[in-house]
């Protein structure tokens, strides 16, 4: 063989080794929320952003204004048993505001990356499932293809493994 059809063939050969090599990004963790129903991940990312800032600003407003109504919360008063509550409206919502987001809950929040949301077909969720969010069509769905919508936060295990004990929020009576 001569020299140059050798160093043709080696070239190719390290081309086709480093192809293999880079990591690609698959078609799944560039729309990571798809099967959630949101075709940009980036709008799921703006959406969590949004909520941390919010949450951090103490903007109680505006993140009364990110959740869907009936908001589901769990409220664990000991690390065996459930307390389901639902929240049907801004103004409950508002009035348990302390008794949801304590300190603990909030720091989470706030060292949630985007990286760590998932989503499946029930929603999207941080890492633990801690805060569950949901993707709501506007209007009447003719269809299972919604492209109108809206994303909410739809669930809140509030104080669930982040229990903090120094204010033991009681179970709020609703």
């Amino acid at each position: 063989m001569n020299q140059n059809k050798f160093r043709s063939l080696i070239f190719i050969f390290l081309v086709i080794v480093h192809t293999l090599s880079v990591p690609a990004v698959s078609a799944q963790e560039k729309n990571r929320f798809q099967v959630s129903g949101v075709n940009n991940d980036k709008e799921v990312e703006r959406f969590f952003l949004d909520f941390q800032r919010a949450i951090a600003a103490d903007n109680r407003k505006k993140v009364a204004s990110m959740m869907a109504y009936p908001l589901h919360v769990n409220f664990y008063s000991d690390s065996l048993k459930k307390n389901y509550r639902i929240i049907r409206s801004a103004t409950t919502f508002l009035k348990f505001y302390n008794n949801i987001f304590d300190n603990a809950l909030k720091k989470f929040i706030a060292k949630t990356s985007t990286n760590d949301i998932w989503g499946n077909y029930s929603g999207i969720a941080t890492p633990q499932g801690e805060i569950w969010i949901g993707v709501f069509c506007k209007g009447i769905r003719a269809n299972k293809d919604c492209r109108d919508y809206e994303i909410k936060v739809r669930t809140i295990h509030a104080n669930s493994v982040f229990i903090d004990r120094s204010k033991q929020n009681p179970t709020p009576s609703l």
